[in-house]
């Protein structure tokens, strides 16, 4: 487990690993032509996982000490950060009208009770590119779950990458260079499409 006291830990795997690594995490948006260059935030979880009020708390202290551009907060996680921010985009009206995009990428089962709130994220016009592979049948079947409650509402929010690997495989979508095969995007100019809905 990543979670814990000790932060080394945070470059073991995601983002931090590729910035660990040497990789600049910025990408150039298909819509305006500008190089963004990505202000990072990876909160070590004391213990399983990140929840949705902690995650509003960071925000709201990060959104006073930094220049941050609150349209383009873009929320991505693997695993139990997958978890986050799948609960996150599902947990509040509050919450989920902050959120530009996501990428959850594995996320374990959410609580019952958020699998019915996907109305939050037709609303306010997240769209989301999840991750899953067809060697970890429960974590995709938890991410064809979250799409269908998505298109319930709104179609055209989701995309889908589906992948051989089993609970691994997030460096390589992390990677600045990796593209995808459908579009030939990197997660990080797929994200600089959207701005968040006002």
């Amino acid at each position: 487990s990543i979670a814990g006291h000790d932060i080394s830990k945070l470059y073991r795997e995601g983002i931090p690993r590729q910035i660990k690594e040497g990789r600049k995490i910025e990408a150039v948006s298909k819509t305006d032509g500008k190089l963004y260059k990505f202000m990072v935030l990876a909160p070590l979880a004391e213990s399983w996982g990140i929840n949705p009020q902690q995650l509003e708390f960071i925000l709201d202290d990060v959104l006073k000490k930094y220049p941050v551009d609150a349209d383009r907060i873009y929320l991505t996680g693997y695993s139990a950060g997958g978890w986050c921010t799948l609960m996150s985009m599902t947990e509040s009206k509050h919450l989920t009208s902050r959120l530009a995009a996501t990428v959850p990428m594995s996320p374990p089962p959410l609580y019952p009770e958020n699998y019915g709130r996907f109305k939050l994220v037709s609303d306010a016009g997240i769209h989301a590119w999840y991750f899953a592979g067809t060697a970890e049948p429960q974590f995709l079947e938890n991410i064809l779950r979250c799409i269908d409650s998505t298109n319930h509402y709104q179609k055209g929010l989701v995309k889908l990458t589906k992948h051989q690997k089993a609970h691994t495989g997030w460096h390589e979508f992390y990677d600045p260079a990796y593209r995808d095969s459908t579009d030939n995007l990197s997660i990080y100019e797929w994200m600089l499409q959207y701005k968040r809905n006002k």
